[in-house]
């Protein structure tokens, strides 16, 4: 759970990088992967404490 908080800390701030260097469609592409990772995860331990 620590690295999954650390790879999004990381993947933020690439995106920020990338726009500042105003690559936008690679920080478009890392936010929505920051907003989707918490939700995969969550679906996931769902799934995982139906399933035990």
């Amino acid at each position: 759970a620590m690295m999954a908080s650390i790879l999004l800390l990381i993947i933020g701030i690439v995106a920020v990088i990338c726009i500042s260097i105003k690559a936008y469609l690679p920080a478009v592409l890392l936010i929505i992967s920051i907003v989707c990772s918490p939700v995969i995860m969550f679906f996931i331990t769902k799934y995982y404490e139906k399933k035990y």
